[in-house]
Parts: C-alpha cells; structure tokens; sequence
C-alpha cells in the first residue's frame, strides 16, 4: 500500500571509436539540443508526446540511456490534482481491550471427550464449541460481554444442579499504524469497526432470539443485514488490498473465518430452533475467539 519509488542510474553512454573532431562537436551539440529540448517542452501540454516520439528516439540513437523512473511492483503511484486521486495518507487505525466472559462448562486433557460434551451440549442449544488453550480442550456453551451476565447465568446453572465457570478470553489493544490511499484506508477503517461490532451484535441476536422465542426464519433474517455488511466490508477490503500487506491479509482471514461461520447460520435448513439457537452461540464464540487471536498476532 506504501508508495515508493527508486530511479535506475542513468547507464554510460557506449563506447565508440575514436571519430574526427567535428563529430564530436556536432554529438556535442545534438546532445545539447536534446536537453533543451526536454526542458523547454517539460511544461507543456505536448511535452509527454514529444519527449517519446522525438527526444527519446535521438538519446537512443545516440545510445544513450535516459533515466527511468520505477514503481515497486505492489505500489500504486500517487497521483493529484485533475487525476482526482489523492496523495497516501498515514493514520492509526486502533482496536480496543476487552474481555469476553466465556460460560465454560468443562475442561479435557483428550479432545475425544471435549466433542462428546460438546455434542451434548448443543443439543440442548448451547453452543458446545472446544477452545484449545496450552493443551486442554475446553468446552463453553456461550459468550458474555460483561461479568454480571455470566454471573446470572452460573447463579441459575448452579440451582439446577450443573456447574460451571466463567473463563475470560482477553482481547488485546492494538494499535494499527497505516500508510495508504484514502480508498485502502476507508475500507480498512470499515472492516475494523465492523469487526469491532460483532460480538456485541451476535449477542444481541442471540439474546433476543431466545428471549423472544423467534422462530428460525425470524433469526435468519435478523442475522441478515450484520452478515450482508460484514460481506461488503470484506469485498472492498480485499479488493482495496489483497496481497499488499501481510497485516491486511491476516484480517482478511479472520474476516473469512467469521463469515464462514455466519454463512453457515444463514444456510441453516428447517424450524428447529434448538439446533440454530446452539449454532448461533458456536458463530458468537468462534467470533470472539477469532478475534482475540487477530488482536493477540497484531500486537506481537
């Protein structure tokens, strides 16, 4: 996204054999007449047009090699006034710390048993999804955003006999420091705070689904508008600079991971709200742990 130019050094003009003093002179003069030429011309409006068609033909039949100028392959070269496109600009593009309260409901040294609870988990509705952490599995049934929350839950859990804990996924403060065209950082802009909203937005979908007592054709459709924006975020993030930065590339994948989860959801066939309440609470986890693990590779 940076740009960057270099310039060639101008090669030596060739080697010739030794010619009578007026071809050196006129060689002298032509020469002479070359560069008055460019500079004369340099301003005008046919300056471009005549530098190729008539000043570079004579350097190169006098085989002389005019400088060139380069772009890095990746870089786009910035360009101003009656071509419209701005100059790049740099700015810091911030994602802040929080915490996720995750509702684990059990930890495994064997990944076997880890995906029998959390089969059994999801059929009651829970989001059953196995979060790999310095070798144990741990299985959590849901995500929280703020300790009250999961502390409810527990109280209740714990009066019907299950137990539980509160596990904290922490997400790192990054800070983003980004030289671009005003294009690339708009949709690096939009594709961080789009980022940055969605935990909260599942949350509130999956509360009120289950609150509600939605039927899966009302869910899919409340989940509709947040998976079309995250869509259209991560189009024009990738269209704006796929490939040119490995940081970008790195969200664009977390990016792909969430909407894989997201399209799963919108895919989701038939009127058991059991079974998409639980897919709904897997999407808002494996989100939030996505995103965490973006932060965390960020600030390293």
């Amino acid at each position: 996204m940076e740009y960057r130019r270099r310039r060639r050094p101008v090669r030596a003009a060739r080697r010739r054999g030794r010619g009578s003093g007026s071809f050196a002179g006129t060689l002298f003069c032509i020469v002479l007449l070359a560069a008055a030429i460019v500079y004369l011309i340099g301003v005008s409006s046919a300056g471009t047009w005549v530098a190729k068609n008539v000043v570079a033909p004579v350097f190169k039949t006098l085989g002389i090699a005019q400088p060139e100028t380069e772009t890095l392959a990746g870089d786009a070269p910035a360009r101003d006034g009656a071509e419209g496109l701005a100059a790049p600009v740099t700015k810091t593009l911030r994602m802040p710390a929080r915490t996720y309260y995750l509702l684990q409901m059990g930890v495994y040294a064997n990944a076997e048993n880890a995906e029998k609870q959390a089969a059994a988990l999801q059929e009651l509705g829970a989001g059953g999804y196995i979060y790999q952490d310095a070798g144990k599995y741990r299985v959590l049934a849901a995500c929280y955003l703020n300790a009250e929350s999961i502390t409810q839950v527990r109280t209740r859990l714990s009066g019907e006999g299950l137990e539980s804990t509160s596990f904290p996924l922490e997400q790192t403060a990054t800070e983003w420091i980004v030289t671009a065209s005003e294009s690339q950082m708009e949709a690096l802009s939009a594709a961080l705070t789009q980022l940055g909203a969605l935990p909260d937005t599942l949350y509130n979908l999956m509360y009120s689904f289950d609150r509600e007592k939605k039927t899966v054709s009302a869910g899919k459709e409340a989940l509709s508008g947040t998976l079309t924006a995250l869509q259209a975020a991560y189009g024009d993030l990738r269209a704006a600079v796929d490939g040119q930065s490995d940081n970008a590339d790195a969200l664009l994948r977390c990016m792909a991971e969430i909407l894989e989860q997201l399209g799963a959801l919108a895919s989701f066939e038939g009127e058991d709200s059991t079974a998409f309440t639980a897919k709904l609470k897997y999407a808002q986890l494996a989100a939030a742990d996505a995103i965490c693990r973006f932060a965390a590779n960020m600030s390293a």
